[in-house]
């Protein structure tokens, strides 16, 4: 999908036609329009009720969340977003520098953890229910605090362990990695992440200004990728091993060179 200035928002179905240039994506559609980066400063992305499809959430400058659910219809314009549904406010850029995606209680929905200026992390586990205003997030638990933006630079997620919950991992300012695994439990405060394991360190931004995640070899863990200031892409795959400090990952290998920022602005 892509945004345009005027904030409109095209989807291009893909084919799965990997067999030749330009097969991939050979027809678009318009969803949506007015979603300027002014009005709007944050789109997120999931699977919020479960259904097998992604459906969109916008943000706008007041803080509230509407999330327009995929009809999965994508044969004309304005067909896949019909119908829309507030599921939450307040949630200012100002008072709430992140908002993180992932299915934490390995439901088959996606949640969404708020990060707050303090540095706390909160929770909204989906319901699935989206009939109606407010139906999709109605409890909300503490599972995290003093994770400060200044003392963190990065949040990263992903299914690490292989286990199929989603686990956050922090990135301090001394290039610390450490991967909390979720362990399911959403019934009460600090229940989620009750334990952590550093996972590599000196991955400092200025020595490595990205870190990638996915499941590059196909196992169905999450394996990281860092990219260095002279554009040098190195994965680490994924042992699934979250018994102690260390296990996760033990070797890694150079998949790619030459990938410097001023070259290549992004990388996904």
């Amino acid at each position: 999908m892509n945004h345009n200035t005027a904030g409109q928002l095209r989807i291009f179905p893909s084919t799965g036609d990997l067999t030749a240039d330009n097969k991939l994506f050979t027809n678009s559609y318009i969803v949506g329009g007015g979603w300027t980066t002014s009005s709007y400063p944050r789109i997120i992305t999931g699977d919020f009720n479960g259904d097998g499809r992604t459906d969109i959430m916008n943000h706008n400058t007041a803080g509230q969340l509407r999330i327009f659910p995929s009809t999965g219809d994508l044969t004309a314009d304005n067909k896949l977003f019909t119908n829309s549904y507030i599921v939450g406010g307040g949630w200012t850029t100002s008072s709430y520098p992140r908002i993180i995606t992932g299915d934490f209680n390995g439901d088959g929905r996606t949640d969404i953890m708020n990060h707050n200026t303090a540095g706390q992390l909160r929770i909204f586990p989906s319901t699935g229910d989206l009939t109606a205003d407010n139906k999709l997030f109605t409890n909300s638990y503490i599972v995290g605090g003093g994770w400060t933006t200044s003392s963190y630079p990065r949040i990263i997620t992903g299914d690490f362990n292989g286990d199929g919950r989603t686990d956050i991992m922090n990135h301090n300012t001394a290039g610390q990695l450490r991967i909390f695994p979720s362990t399911g439990d959403l019934t009460a405060d600090n229940k989620l992440f009750t334990n952590s394991y550093i996972v590599g360190g000196g991955w400092t931004t200025s020595a490595f200004p990205r870190i990638i995640t996915g499941d590059f070899n196909g196992d169905g863990r999450t394996d990281i990728m860092n990219h260095n200031t002279a554009g040098q892409l190195r994965i680490f795959p994924s042992t699934g091993d979250l018994t102690a400090d260390n296990k996760l990952f033990t070797n890694s290998y150079i998949v790619g060179g030459g990938w410097t920022i001023s070259s290549f602005p992004r990388l996904f």
